[in-house]
């Protein structure tokens, strides 16, 4: 059972519950990306496995792994990743999941403006493409994430957490 986490204040204003079967998947596949690194390629079967009860299809993998790889080696500061389970939503891990929505949503310049508070400029165009990618994996599998935008776009105190956390 989840302990708790070091920003119980930035939670997202939606949890786990409220999020669709692909959300669901693909925030588990993130989490255990996160709490696993440095050893994230060990974690290839359970985020396959998440990833394939979100109804993902497998062709997801490598451009997730690709974008959580940018994200890994190159944020500013650390995004808070729950507990695989946690039923709560941190503001980090719904804006992750927001940048890829955009991408189904025709928001790329908010997803590119997402991401520019928490990446160097020379690698915010590459997590972009490799965000984009992972939505058009999704979308070939017949998944398209739904856009929040209230909380995506900030209207929410909480979502503006990860944009704050960079300064």
């Amino acid at each position: 059972m989840c302990q708790g986490h070091a920003s119980e204040r930035r939670l997202a204003p939606f949890t786990l519950s409220d999020l669709s079967a692909p959300e669901r998947g693909l925030l588990a596949a993130m989490r255990l990306w996160f709490r696993s690194h440095p050893d994230s390629y060990g974690a290839l079967p359970p985020i396959r496995e998440r990833l394939r009860r979100g109804g993902a299809p497998d062709a997801v993998l490598l451009p997730l792994f690709g974008f959580l790889g940018i994200l890994t080696s190159s944020l500013r500061s650390p995004l808070d990743a729950h507990c695989v389970d946690c039923a709560r939503v941190g503001a980090d891990e719904a804006r992750l999941l927001a940048v890829i929505a955009a991408h189904h949503h025709l928001q790329e310049s908010w997803a590119a403006t997402a991401l520019d508070a928490r990446l160097p400029l020379i690698v915010r165009e590459p997590a972009c493409d490799a965000a984009a990618s992972v939505a058009r994996a999704l979308a070939a599998g017949g998944i398209v994430l739904p856009w929040r935008e209230a909380a995506a776009a900030g209207q929410h105190p909480a979502a503006e957490a990860f944009l704050m956390a960079a300064e």
